[in-house]
């Protein structure tokens, strides 16, 4: 038994469920973030969500996922959010030093710091607003609504500064927007589905929110890299193509420099083996595909905001199947309004 413990959750025998959980998102992950969409991968995840969503629903005693506190409106609605939110947010993190190294050519150690003024802005967001608003349980629907917004403008002035002559600290304050706004929306956004749920669910809600934030930098790297590749790689295709004078397949040697140049973006310009010309087509491709893959995830942040704005703004809504139902928690242990849980709930974001 000791051993078994000490398995990853998926390996552990006696997790089933778990594993069919796990085979899911990897599945589904794995269709959608090579190099060409692969339609199997993905018809297999649908069959194993099937299978566990039924499991769970028609046979299970106790869930994994208490179906009851999901079928909330407000629980339902903000996971979702909150999924797409930090899969916008984290495509936004992983490729900034991308395009730090292929388009303005900085060195790897200035690559990664272009990351440190978003994260001072993401650290500032969170605290201002926790600091100066969020001070009592209430509805925090129009702000969370509105931080969700200016977190998808903010993705969509990056995506406009994401080129070599756009000024560079015209660059760096998109980033640190988008930093402030997303430490205010998942303060709110907490806030505001606590202020939805039952004091006895919170601890639950809270937790199924902290999963799907989770997602959120799994999906954003794999399916947001995934496409970002597929548009480099037939960028730079045809830029090598129209650089030697064809339209068609651009041979095996242009093949292997897209290979690499598409592994290793500090390649643009410390690549020895590149000509002016060619390193202009790597640079013009990089360029293309990053602004195409902020403008999906500027597309992903708007309907985050409307899938956001369909949890409601009333008082606790009540959740069939509650946690102190199925487990006998009783309402003392988190205080009488839920204060207890509200506030320990805001070190999730």
């Amino acid at each position: 038994m000791g051993i078994a413990r000490q398995l990853p959750f998926f390996l552990q025998p006696t997790n089933p469920l778990n594993r069919v959980q796990a085979l899911t998102v990897v599945l589904f992950l794995y269709g959608l973030s090579g190099g060409a969409i692969e339609p199997l991968p993905i018809a297999l995840s649908a069959l194993t969500l099937a299978v566990f969503l039924a499991i769970e629903t028609l046979v299970a005693t106790d869930p994994i996922i208490p179906l009851g506190v999901l079928r909330s409106r407000a629980v339902l609605l903000t996971c979702v959010a909150q999924l797409g939110f930090m899969s916008s947010r984290w495509t936004v993190l992983f490729y900034a030093p991308t395009f730090g190294l292929a388009v303005r050519g900085l060195s790897l150690p200035a690559a990664g710091a272009v990351l440190v003024p978003t994260n001072a802005g993401f650290a500032a967001g969170g605290i201002l607003v926790g600091a100066l608003h969020v001070r009592r349980p209430r509805s925090f629907w129009r702000a969370s609504v509105a931080a969700l917004a200016l977190a998808a403008a903010a993705v969509l002035a990056t995506s406009r500064a994401s080129t070599r002559d756009a000024p560079w600290a015209g660059y760096q304050a998109a980033l640190v927007a988008h930093g402030l706004c997303t430490g205010a929306a998942l303060n709110y956004t907490l806030s505001h589905l606590l202020h939805r749920t039952r004091p006895a669910d919170h601890f639950v809600a809270a937790g199924l929110l902290a999963t799907f934030r989770g997602f959120g930098g799994s999906f954003g790297t794999a399916v947001g890299g995934g496409a970002f590749v597929r548009h480099l790689t037939a960028a730079m295709a045809r830029g090598f193509a129209a650089l030697d004078g064809g339209h068609g397949d651009p041979g095996p040697a242009r093949r292997e420099t897209i290979r690499r140049l598409a592994a290793d973006p500090g390649l643009v310009f410390r690549g020895s083996f590149l000509t002016a010309a060619e390193r202009g087509v790597a640079v013009a491709a990089y360029e293309g595909a990053l602004a195409s893959l902020y403008q999906w995830a500027a597309l992903v942040g708007v309907v985050v905001v409307l899938v956001q704005a369909g949890t409601g703004w009333s008082d606790l809504a009540p959740t069939t199947g509650s946690v102190d139902e199925a487990e006998g928690v009783r309402e003392p242990l988190l205080g009488r309004d839920g204060e207890r849980a509200a506030g320990g709930g805001e070190g999730l974001a």
